[in-house]
């Protein structure tokens, strides 16, 4: 890999991770800015699922399969055009939205306790969530990138590379979707 190559490589990731990370804060920042009546209807149903909760393993696992790999489909199909390239930054952004969202909103109505379910049931199986966002992206973004420049020299090659990377990014989602089911639905019932 040329030096040129690398600079390219670092730069991507960097503008990926800071795209993830604006995408926190603001999602964090967000749920300061929901009124009273929509925070409350928020913690309702949040208070419901937990302690209605009740669901099997196979349930929770299915709805956060589904729900992760739209995200990486999206993804994967937008690093396949040059026009793709900044949408899939604001994917990224929209996932840590989200994440940061659920955090914030953790916290500030269940204080300690939403601190220590972000902690437990959150973040275990966000992290690997997060790591197959910000993979998936990052080779999404060269593949459009080099479409974008017309360095499609050998597209079999390429493809190849986008396709380990997607599947690399599959392996992570699905370790997501058994920790989300296993672990994190058992945590946040026990902490909350």
């Amino acid at each position: 890999m040329s030096r040129k190559n690398k600079e390219n490589t670092y730069f991507t990731a960097l503008l990926l991770l800071a795209a993830l990370l604006a995408g926190l804060v603001f999602g964090a920042l967000s749920v300061n800015r929901i009124d009273k009546e929509k925070a409350a209807e928020i913690y309702e149903t949040v208070n419901g699922a937990i302690t209605g909760g009740g669901q099997s393993f196979q349930s929770v696992f299915a709805a956060s399969l589904r729900q992760n790999f739209i995200w990486l489909v999206v993804i994967w199909f937008l690093g396949l055009s040059a026009a793709g390239f900044v949408p899939i930054f604001i994917c990224a952004a929209l996932r840590g939205a989200s994440v940061g969202f659920t955090v914030g909103f953790l916290v500030r109505f269940y204080r300690a306790r939403g601190f220590f379910a972000s902690f437990f049931a959150v973040l275990p199986h966000t992290l690997l969530t997060l790591a197959s966002v910000l993979l998936i992206s990052f080779f999404a973004v060269r593949l459009s990138v080099k479409i974008l420049r017309g360095e499609f020299t050998k597209p079999r090659e390429a493809l190849v590379n986008y396709l380990t990377g997607t599947a690399a990014a599959a392996v992570l989602t699905a370790a997501a979707a058994v920790l989300e089911a296993g672990i994190s639905a058992l945590s946040i019932k026990l902490i909350l």
